[in-house]
């Protein structure tokens, strides 16, 4: 049998009873709050207490998802929400915001807490860092080949999670705003509306497919390297999806993970027809992609495309099935003129029980093995059955059924009761405290920087009053003697995904002794440059509440930006250590791309970029990554608060950024014109107030 955990999906009580009775090892689901899929029925505090019993009892391990990002009014109900989790006995929380990581820490410092895949972790410096921090293990990205994730496994101390089968997202984890900028409808808050599923038009192709639309997952062809490589659980997707869906998946990934061998046709008919997305990937494990791993025809709705014998097949009503159970051992003791005895042990874990009554001598019939072991072993109902039974009866006793029953039942509660407290062990409870914000500044400067992509917008904006510019990392080696008398103003910007740091660094250090000392960090993995460069927080660290920014300002300098995501009472709100940056111009990145969309679409202006067109005739502008071959898809408008300014000062912001991505430099110069110089804005443009004038995203 594989020593990597099955840990499978239940976004209800009868997809978790499913998932243990298939074979899970372990399940992940949420509570009715701070979970990332808030569509699912989840889980109140009275299910997940039985949902913990159900689980525990069964030997099978138990993970609540406060997997969202959590605003500084959510931080008391985030407070409780922990308390209550780690007192039910829960086995790990998997969690998104740095934040959130470090409350549980205050709170109940012994509970163990897993990395959620939207942290973005796709490297062994990442890990690392997450190491340090306490976390006990890491969902890696999807976007990971066999030989990238053997390489973190063999040099990291922690746990290590990958995506084994389900639903790949187009973009990274944690790095996708689509959703949330186009409707309002946040994935890093639990709504995703999932418009990567629709069809669009790529550059000037003639048909609007689904090129953004990911086959589904599947690793059964490599479950034995995943064993090998030493990946400690394998985690199936599908928290939206039922009964029928979970049970056929994870019994069929147990099958084969009890056994390693080659899929079979109807072992993969089966996995196709209980969910249909145009077929399976094995993803990003070999180390290719390209269109083979998406499904631009796919079906409009999967669930159409189900095989009714298939569904029918798994759609069981699992709490009358007893599968899953653990084994005990029993010994019995019934002694003439003594009390009875009945000992049961499971999985280390031995209670004791004696009857009332002692035992009597037989006035005719002798109670015999037979009927004893019967009444012992009637353990239907319970999630035990009898491994070993060991008995020590006098020749002359009698005692009678009511009394073996009653021993039975009392011996089995209190079995029960032992594991359910076992798995809590000493877990004290703490209450966090919360500094009381300090009142916005006002009056205070605020300074602007700014973001380039291209030297003839580096041109525009290096004759106005910036404090600071991003200068991609690419563009300053290319043209480094260009950029060297600018030194003092430049931030590194690093590409977004680095998988391997040896890749960079010699330009990395060239920089250096050149004089360019600052970068952004916009992943938890950079933050092990510290060491040497001075390191300022990107965006897509995610910081949403005052313990994120807290907890960057005592690693970072000068500037943390918050996220895209905040809206202005957010921002108020915020404890910002007078190091707050909001980005307050530009289109705002929407995806992180591993595939290049216009390749997969014959599309591939490899000397330029691109663009997509929605259904509604949005055009989404697609760069490059840094230079790498990466794609990053942005908005269609620009935010724009230029005419705003004021508004946004009074937030408590110490700095406002300008991110200029594909404006021209007459573009350029108008907008830096309106932002510095305080040029009247003549509404001459399309542009988004995107999260600012929102209420708080769902």
């Amino acid at each position: 049998m594989s020593k990597i955990e099955l840990l499978a999906p239940a976004g209800n009580f009868d997809c978790l009873m499913a998932a243990v009775q298939s074979g899970a090892d372990a399940v992940y689901l949420s509570g009715k709050k701070f979970g990332a899929r808030s569509y699912a029925a989840n889980f109140d505090y009275d299910e997940l207490r039985e949902a913990v019993k159900y689980c525990h009892l069964r030997n099978v391990d138990i993970h609540v998802t406060v997997n969202t990002l959590v605003s500084d009014k959510e931080l008391f109900d985030l407070e409780e929400h922990i308390k209550i989790l780690s007192d039910i006995g829960i086995d790990a929380v998997i969690v998104q915001d740095i934040g959130v990581l470090n409350v549980i820490r205050k709170v109940s410092p012994y509970l163990p807490v897993h990395a959620s895949t939207q942290m973005t972790i796709h490297n062994l410096e990442g890990v690392l860092e997450l190491e340090r921090l306490g976390v006990s293990r890491v969902v890696l990205s999807r976007e990971l080949s066999l030989k990238e994730i053997e390489y973190i496994v063999k040099n990291c101390s922690v746990e290590i999670e990958v995506f084994g089968h389900g639903a790949i997202c187009m973009s990274y984890s944690g790095q996708c705003l689509m959703s949330s900028m186009i409707g309002g409808r946040s994935g890093n808050r639990g709504k995703c509306a999932q418009p990567c599923r629709l069809p669009y038009f790529v550059n000037n192709s003639k048909e609007n497919k689904c090129f953004l639309s990911p086959k589904d997952m599947i690793s059964l062809p490599h479950l034995a390297e995943l064993e090998r490589i030493g990946v400690s659980s394998l985690k199936i997707e599908g928290r939206m999806k039922g009964v029928s869906y979970v049970s056929a998946v994870v019994s069929t990934y147990r099958k084969y993970l009890d056994e390693f061998h080659a899929p079979k046709k109807e072992d993969l008919n089966t996995l196709n027809e209980v969910f249909f997305r145009g077929g399976l990937t094995d993803g990003y494990f070999t180390g290719k992609k390209g269109s083979e791993m998406f499904s631009p025809d796919k079906p409009d709705n999967p669930y159409e495309k189900n095989s009714k014998e298939t569904i029918e097949k798994f759609n069981k009503d699992y709490s009358q099935i007893q599968n899953k159970v653990s084994d005990i051992d029993i010994s019995l003791r019934i002694i003439t003129r003594d009390y009875p005895k009945i000992t049961a042990s499971c999985n280390g874990i031995t209670v004791n029980y004696a009857g009332s009554a002692k035992v009597q001598k037989a006035e005719k019939a002798a109670v015999k093995y037979e009927n004893v072991f019967k009444q012992i072993s009637k353990l239907g109902g319970t999630p035990f059955k009898i491994r070993k039974f060991d008995s020590d009866i006098s020749d002359d006793a009698f005692i009678s059924v009511k009394e073996l029953n009653d021993l039975r039942r009392n011996v089995i509660d209190k079995l029960s009761e032992e594991i359910l407290s076992n798995y809590i062990g000493e877990r004290p409870i703490y209450d966090f405290d919360f500094i009381n914000r300090e009142k916005v500044d006002e009056s205070k400067e605020i300074k602007y920087t700014c973001s380039v992509l291209t030297i003839e917008q580096f041109e525009i904006i290096k004759e106005y009053d910036f404090y600071r510019v991003y200068v991609p990392l690419n563009l300053l080696c290319e043209n480094t003697d260009y950029f060297e008398n600018y030194k003092e103003r430049i931030i590194i910007s690093l590409p977004v995904i680095i998988k391997n740091f040896n890749d960079y660094k010699q330009r990395l250090d060239m920089l250096y002794e050149k004089g360019f000392k600052t970068l952004k960090a916009d992943n938890m993995a950079e933050l092990f440059l510290s060491n040497k460069f001075k390191i300022v927080g990107g965006f897509r660290l995610n910081v949403f509440n005052s313990i994120s920014m807290d907890f960057f300002s005592q690693r970072l300098s000068e500037i943390i930006s918050v996220s895209p995501e905040m809206n202005i009472p957010q921002l108020r709100d915020l404890r910002k250590h007078n190091m707050a940056e909001a980005g307050v111009y530009g289109r705002t990145p929407l995806m992180v791309t591993e595939n290049c969309i216009m390749k997969n679409a014959d599309q591939c202006p490899c000397s330029g970029n691109g663009y997509i067109i929605d259904r509604k005739g949005m055009k989404f502008p697609i760069v490059k990554d840094c230079g790498e071959c990466r794609n990053i898809v942005l908005n269609s408008l620009p935010v724009f608060m230029g005419d705003k300014t004021e508004e946004i000062k009074k937030s408590g912001l110490s700095f406002l950024r300008l991110d200029f991505t594909i404006e021209n430099s007459e573009e350029v110069k108008n907008i830096c014109d309106i932002y510095l110089k305080n040029k009247v804005f003549d509404n001459n443009f399309n542009y988004t107030r995107a999260y600012f004038n929102k209420g708080a995203l769902a």
